[in-house]
């Protein structure tokens, strides 16, 4: 089964901003780093679940901003960063109007032409599908530097300095690693690992398993056990996930392919275009089609 297109930078910035172009550089599509405060006014909110070809992180200095990732929404206060790993379905709900700091990405190609290799499961946790994606930071004036410096560096242009780029983003992923917190029991440890791990299944296998039994099977542990972890880690149930996971890919493939009714049905595990037709709107309040045409 191929999976959808995924927005290159360039096509992301057309769907976010819709008529304003903002100021790139030679290697936008490898790079790019930005103040907030330079393109916040531009922004159309909300914008509604997508999944990018680019790995990010938000670093928020003032005000808040409301994000997802997958089925989880996180409000990023100042000192605060969000991270996000390419693939992986977000939105961005809302902004507080006096929101400052700082928006990157990149590619990992960046890295590997610069003979640098890029490990972002084991080296930088953050970056993980199944990971949490937001940090806050300890010491943030040893932060602000080094996002000049990548700042200064992106807006000078200059092809010949593009290797040094992944040199200074591994100093800035290492300060940011020293601001992760370790779990402090084992048993909570187990518990948000096989919380987030199902989760990440139902983001991988949403076509292959249908029921929160099956995907307890293939995650090896009961569904009563299964249930009864998500449901202390989360607040919400496996089942409910389940929905929230087939409407969230759902609304990706109506707004970013063009997959007909019945190819997004079986993506999202349902019986049929029917059966597909009345759960989103059921819980949408809107029919597929409708969602889809929406602007």
């Amino acid at each position: 089964m191929l999976p959808i297109t995924l927005k290159n930078p360039a096509q992301f910035d057309a769907y976010l901003f819709s008529g304003w172009n903002p100021t790139i550089s030679g290697i936008f599509e490898q790079f790019h780093i930005v103040k907030i405060s330079d393109y916040k006014s531009h922004l159309h909110l909300p914008v509604p679940p997508h999944r990018r070809a680019v790995f990010l992180f938000v670093y928020v200095t003032k005000g808040w901003a409301i994000r997802s990732k997958g089925l989880n929404t996180y409000r990023i206060e100042a000192n605060q960063v969000f991270f996000l790993p390419a693939d992986q379905i977000t939105s961005l709900d809302e902004i507080s109007s006096d929101i400052e700091g700082y928006y990157c990405h990149f590619q990992p190609s960046l890295f590997v032409e610069s003979g640098i290799k890029f490990d972002s499961i084991s080296a930088w946790p953050f970056f993980s599908r199944d990971g949490n994606p937001l940090i806050s930071l300890g010491e943030p004036e040893r932060i602000q530097p080094i996002l000049d410096i990548l700042l200064g560096e992106y807006l000078q242009n200059d092809p010949s300095r593009k290797s040094i780029i992944p040199y200074y983003l591994q100093v800035l992923f290492a300060e940011f690693k020293f601001s992760i917190p370790h779990a402090d029991t084992p048993a909570r440890r187990f518990s948000e690992a096989l919380t987030q791990r199902y989760q990440e299944s139902l983001s991988q296998h949403l076509s292959r398993f249908h029921s929160v039994e099956a995907f307890a099977d293939f995650l090896q542990v009961s569904p009563n056990h299964l249930n009864k972890v998500v449901k202390a880690s989360t607040g919400k149930s496996a089942q409910q996930l389940l929905i929230e996971m087939r409407l969230l890919e759902a609304k990706v493939l109506l707004k970013q392919s063009d997959l007909s009714m019945s190819e997004i049905t079986e993506r999202i595990g349902k019986n049929d275009s029917s059966d597909f037709s009345r759960f989103f709107k059921l819980h949408e309040k809107i029919t597929p089609l409708a969602y889809r045409m929406q602007k």
